[in-house]
């Protein structure tokens, strides 16, 4: 169905009419020969005055709609995007309801439907590619939430610039963003089910010498998975976060929207996406590897996991696209007093750092500081619950049940003696959370700077095409991951967190931060914002997290809840039990109900 913003009241119940006759498909753009300048696109909508209809026609091959959902089969109307052409002069892309099968599904004359063919994934989508020949529609074709064309021909609309209504349009899609990075939160959750339930049942060589280990105790387990399962839940507490402020910013109530919060929103849901999407496939293919032989089989899933990630790499915005708008929307809104005083209230933590003075990260001024201190407090007590500072940080040696310290000066096996700078305090999650909010404010002046240099000297498409992509990449994901973590922070100090939860989220949002910072470190140590000294125990520290989650993991896929008829992968059940016949690499269970067994 369209976007109801797109239409007003008489095109509503046009639509709605037409969901009893199956279905109907948005097609934003032409991609092959527009790309992703889809202002450019080749089909055009004249209206004939003489017949008070528009023609829709693709002049060219290049100017096909590809990619659609449900017309290779389904679909008996689409929603095509087309350069509306009146009086011999564009008004820019317009949205009309259009009807490509009739009652008997064959396609209307003047249109011609194609399969896209077989794919790496996702087959069961029939994506197809359409075009128009001289196909004539009604005037109340016109989707006319913004536009309106009358019976006589005159035209008016609420958005002056022709340009401007495509983008109005595209705007009210960003529901489609949101239900792509839904979409790939769930292979991240499914493929980090799969894969840790296994590593729970699959035993090998312990210190025995006899296979009676879990893989899941090895660090070799848990370093690859426990920091994609953190990320992933962080993700989904951002996620939230974006659906929140998009319900309330998407202007379905009728209220005005405020012009700012509304490109927050955009942007907002232009970063998700790419972040969703990209740890839907990190999850997928690392859980297959660790899986081994067993996750190469078809029947438990990676395959279809990693095609459907990459499907939601591209759906809906290419990610790398999606994040260059990100970049350039951010550009427009430094100016904006709130962003400064963001980036500014960042900076305040910079000698500190540099100097490795982590406790003075905790009082130092601008920003939240209660907020600040309570994140200061949150320290990982035995067994990795969240304690109040002054309690142990540590976690339990599982051969002793000994507490272990895990102050900065040792972590994961770093022992490094900070006597040299005593007043170096701790690592923990208030110190990681001024890291990234510095990157980010590091790189979007960075940023800014140059691309001011670009346009002086004339060359801004230049710099921003073919000069500056790793750092236009690298500002919106640190945006990204800084408004992720802020959504978690926000989270952590609801009071309405049962204290239960907030032990286990602690040192899952912690280890989404510092990974991250981990990832990024050599950054840090090159831009001279970190010293070496503290530098090197970031790589203990994240190692450290991991061996606090571990022996949380089986609960916390479970918590995602998952039915065990959508799991349907029998290394995440009793693998054993479905040994036992010639399956033929199929999920038939020739002797009992397929469920995992009790402890999974």
């Amino acid at each position: 169905m369209p976007h109801p913003a797109l239409a007003d009241s008489a095109d509503q119940e046009c639509m709605l009419t037409s969901r009893a006759l199956f279905g109907l498909t948005c097609l934003p753009q032409a991609l092959s020969a527009a790309g992703n300048n889809a202002v450019e696109m080749q089909t055009t909508a004249t209206w004939e005055p003489s017949s008070r209809q528009f023609i829709i026609h693709s002049p060219t091959a290049l100017s096909q709609k590809y990619w659609i959902t449900n017309s290779a089969v389904h679909a008996q109307w689409c929603v095509v995007f087309a350069q509306l052409l009146l009086h011999g002069n564009s008004q820019g892309i317009h949205g009309f309801l259009v009807r490509i099968r009739d009652q008997n599904m064959r396609p209307c004359k003047g249109v011609t439907i194609h399969d896209m063919g077989h794919k790496m994934g996702c087959n069961g989508v029939d994506n197809g590619k359409l075009s128009f020949d001289n196909y004539a529609v009604p005037r109340d074709a016109l989707l006319d939430a913004f536009s309106q064309l009358e019976a006589d021909g005159s035209f008016s609309s609420s958005i002056p610039k022709p340009r401007d209504r495509f983008l109005k349009v595209a705007d009210q899609l960003l529901s489609g963003r949101i239900c792509i990075a839904s979409m790939m939160q769930s292979v991240s959750r499914l493929s980090l089910t799969i894969a840790l339930r296994y590593a729970a049942s699959r035993l090998a060589v312990g210190p025995t010498g006899h296979s009676d280990t879990p893989i899941l105790d090895y660090q070799l387990q848990q370093r690859a998975l426990l920091p994609l399962l953190a990320r992933t839940v962080a993700l989904q507490i951002g996620l939230n976060y974006v659906k929140d402020r998009y319900a309330a910013a998407s202007g379905f109530n009728g209220a005005p929207v405020d012009p700012k919060i509304g490109l927050e929103v955009v942007v907002l849901c232009c970063a998700i996406k790419p972040l969703c999407a990209w740890n839907a496939e990190d999850c997928a293919t690392t859980s297959r590897e660790r899986c081994g032989g067993q996750g190469y089989l078809s029947v438990n899933r990676f395959g279809e996991l990693i095609g459907f990630a990459h499907a939601g790499m591209t759906a809906e915005g290419d990610n790398r696209v999606l994040m260059q708008k990100v970049a350039k929307e951010l550009l427009g809104m430094l100016l904006w007093p709130a962003t400064q005083a963001r980036l500014a209230a960042a900076e305040t933590a910079t000698a500190a750092l540099a100097a490795g003075n982590l406790a003075a990260v905790h009082s130092t001024p601008g920003g939240d500081a209660a907020a600040a201190g309570k994140l200061a407090q949150m320290q990982l007590g035995p067994t990795g619950r969240a304690v109040a500072a002054g309690g142990v940080a540590g976690s339990v040696d599982r051969t002793t049940g000994s507490s272990v310290g895990v102050s900065v000066g040792v972590l994961g096996g770093v022992s490094e003696s900070l006597s040299d700078a005593a007043q170096a305090g701790t690592l923990n999650l208030e110190v990681l959370r001024q890291l990234l909010q510095l990157r980010e404010a590091r790189l979007l002046r960075r940023l800014s700077q140059v691309m001011r240099g670009a346009a002086a000297a004339g060359s801004f498409f230049d710099a921003w095409m073919k000069q500056q992509s790793d750092m236009v990449q690298a500002t919106a994901n640190a945006y990204a991951e800084r408004e992720v973590l802020e959504a978690c922070v926000r989270q952590l100090q609801s009071p309405s967190l049962p204290p239960g939860v907030k032990e286990l989220l602690v040192p899952l949002v912690t280890l989404y931060t510092a990974a991250a910072v981990e990832r990024d470190l050599a950054w840090y140590l090159s831009q001279e914002l970190l010293p070496p000294k503290v530098g090197r125990l970031v790589p203990g520290y994240v190692r450290h997290l991991v061996d606090v989650i571990g022996p949380n993991a089986l609960q916390l896929v479970n918590a995602f809840g998952i039915p065990e008829h959508l799991v349907a992968a029998p290394i995440a059940a009793n693998w054993e039990q479905y040994n036992t016949y010639d399956n033929q690499g199929e999920l038939v269970d020739k002797t009992a109900p397929f469920r995992a067994p009790a402890g999974l």
